[in-house]
Order: C-alpha cells, then sequence, then structure tokens
C-alpha cells in the first residue's frame, strides 16, 4: 500500500515498467544484499540502475518532489552523479527511489515508513513460526518461556543487526 512515480523504462530501452515493479524490484534485491529492515532509498539500495535505465518524466523543480512527498508518493528521480564502485571505478547512479518510502497509511506516523512496517511483519512471522512449534504443548510456565527464549534469541539477532534498539518480550 504505497504509490511510486513515475514509470521506468527497463534496460532494453523498449520496455515501459510500472513504477510498482521497479520498486518490488528494489526490495528484492535490497532484501537478497541488506536484510529485509534496511530501507531501500538512495544511491546505493536504492539504485535500480540493474534493471531500469531512466524514467519516463522527470522532475524538474524540487517542488514538484515536495508535491510528491505532501501526496504520500515516493517518487523515482533520475540522478545524474556517479558513485565509487568497491574497485574505486566509477558507477553511473541512474534512475534512484528518492528517500522515506512512506506508504498510504495515514492513521500511524511511525507505521508510515515502509522499512519499519516490512520489519513489523518479519518479527510476527518469526514469532509465528516460533509458535507454531510450540502449538500442542501443555501450556505451562515451561513451554512458554522456551517460547519465550526462543523468540529473545531471534530478536536479539535483530537488534545486533541493528535493525531494532531493543525489545521486551511479554507473555
Amino acid at each position: 500500500d504505497s504509490t511510486s512515480y513515475p514509470d521506468a523504462i527497463g534496460i532494453t530501452g523498449d520496455l515501459i515498467i510500472p513504477p510498482s515493479v521497479a520498486v518490488m524490484g528494489a526490495l528484492s534485491r535490497n532484501d537478497q544484499i541488506y536484510g529485509r529492515g534496511a530501507r531501500p532509498v538512495g544511491t546505493t539500495r536504492g539504485a535500480l540502475r540493474e534493471f531500469v535505465i531512466d524514467t519516463q518524466t522527470k522532475f524538474d523543480p524540487e517542488s514538484e518532489v515536495e508535491k510528491c512527498y505532501l501526496n504520500r508518493v515516493n517518487p523515482i528521480r533520475e540522478i545524474a552523479a556517479t558513485s565509487a564502485g568497491s574497485d574505486g571505478s566509477s558507477i553511473p547512479v541512474g534512475p534512484i527511489i528518492q528517500s522515506q518510502m512512506t506508504t498510504l497509511n495515514e492513521t500511524s506516523a511511525n507505521m508510515s515508513r515502509i522499512d519499519v512496517r516490512r520489519l513489523v511483519i518479519e518479527i510476527r512471522r518469526m514469532a509465528r513460526r516460533l509458535a507454531l512449534s510450540v502449538l500442542f504443548e501443555s501450556n505451562t510456565k515451561e513451554t512458554r518461556n522456551l517460547y519465550a527464549a526462543g523468540l529473545s534469541l531471534r530478536l536479539q539477532q535483530l537488534r545486533r543487526s541493528g535493525l531494532i534498539t531493543g525489545f521486551r518480550v511479554l507473555i
């Protein structure tokens, strides 16, 4: 439930890619390289150069980008600058996901960024998978402590990776 703009032009030059597809490609690549909690924005994590060569619409004044943000649209912009590769070579940045990656959710500011929302979903999935392992066990203090310890272990991994700063498991 997020919106991006504008359409992108695929690396073959003759394929128009909807912005949602370009963003999904960036999310997928980002998950593989940086993990699920990292935001796919900017010239490194938000770069679309692997599958997009240009955008159909250019943003002229900065006020157009600001209008996108005010309307909860994530702009995909062409950046002419280059970045340094791991070997020191110059790599053209090309189209990038600008910043923020907000959702259309207006009710909760904490959940309006895609990276936060995806991280919460991932934590819920971890908790659910762990709960399935003790689902038919007796509801004893030992079972609850086992579940809490397992969930704490997984959350500590997220804290070590810098995706969360702290947590508390209450059962």
